[in-house]
């Protein structure tokens, strides 16, 4: 079922969020593993060791990017490049869901469409990890165990990062059978992920699907009842990351930032996050001024890039 916990009163910045300070943490080891995937084509943006910075500092939270590209110097111990073209995506694929894709090169965004399949097409590489998700790139990680608490990650088989709605920029799934194959639920979600549009399908009918069950759930509580199919535990009612709207004061004041220090995020009002997710600051980014051998305490992500201190 969808999880009832009333959200979170609103910080000033106008979301809800978790504080990092809620709670208490367990021995290190006893929390449930977490690997993240991503898939990239073409070269690595320039904002890349910054990632790899931040992923450094989780270092209890693993990465697989599949990619192309070649991998980076200096890479994180938990963080794998897997290399990977578009070609042999789409052979995984097939041969894992049992129908074609045609994932491009010249079109990788259709590439958000498959993430709620990754626990199958690369359950090898996952293997007996507890949970995993799918993640965005343009993100600048922060403790992520201090908000994905062991009480969180027991008591739900979904965990995303928006209020109400799948999050293609973090979103973890139980690894278990039955929330592998969750995705087969979404109506026609065959001809959708075999469409060379991009179908947002691991957010928007994603969302819908699990709206769809907490809307008839008496009725489909029943029918799983039956078959001894069991309803998703859902977390989404808080925000752990920086909006759209956020990112756009920024743009619209220079004297805004966004800051990583300490392996710790936080938006520009100071608030920690989770993570830092800017698509919108990114495009007008030009310049890193550190890189994959650097190992800076502090950083701050501006439109015009990213810079030390």
């Amino acid at each position: 079922m969808i999880d009832k916990t009333p959200p979170r009163a609103k910080n000033r910045c106008g979301y809800r969020r978790i504080a990092a300070e809620e709670g208490t943490r367990v021995m290190p080891g006893r929390d449930p593993s977490i690997v993240l995937i991503v898939v990239w084509f073409g070269p690595l943006p320039l904002w890349m060791p910054a990632f790899l910075v931040s992923c450094r500092r989780n270092p209890d939270v693993e990465w697989l990017i599949f990619t192309d590209a070649a991998s980076p110097p200096r890479l994180p111990p938990n963080v794998r490049i897997v290399p990977m073209d578009a070609d042999a995506l789409n052979r995984r694929c097939a041969a894992a869901l049992g129908f074609e894709t045609h994932i491009s090169a010249s079109l990788p965004y259709k590439v958000c469409d498959l993430r709620p399949t990754f626990g199958l097409v690369f359950a090898q590489e996952i293997g007996p990890r507890d949970f995993w998700g799918h993640c965005d790139l343009d993100v600048v990680w922060g403790d992520i165990r201090a908000f994905m608490r062991p009480e969180i990650l027991e008591g739900h088989d979904i965990v995303t990062s928006r209020i109400g709605r799948i999050s293609g920029h973090f979103c973890l799934y139980r690894n278990r059978p039955e929330w592998k194959t969750l995705f087969r639920e979404i109506p026609g979600v065959t001809s959708l992920a075999q469409d060379a549009e991009h179908r947002n399908i691991d957010e928007m009918q994603m969302t819908e699907l699990l709206r769809s069950h907490q809307a008839s759930r008496g009725a489909r509580s029943l029918r799983r009842w039956a078959t001894r199919q069991a309803l998703p535990r859902v977390y989404w009612h808080a925000t752990l990351t920086t909006s759209g709207a956020n990112q756009r004061l920024l743009l619209a004041d220079p004297s805004l930032s966004y800051r990583w220090r300490d392996g710790k995020t936080f938006d520009a009002g100071g608030t920690e996050m989770m993570y830092l997710h800017f698509h919108q600051l990114h495009r007008t980014m030009t310049t890193i001024d550190f890189g994959y051998e650097d190992a800076p305490g502090a950083f701050r992500l501006e439109p015009a890039g990213i810079f030390t201190g």
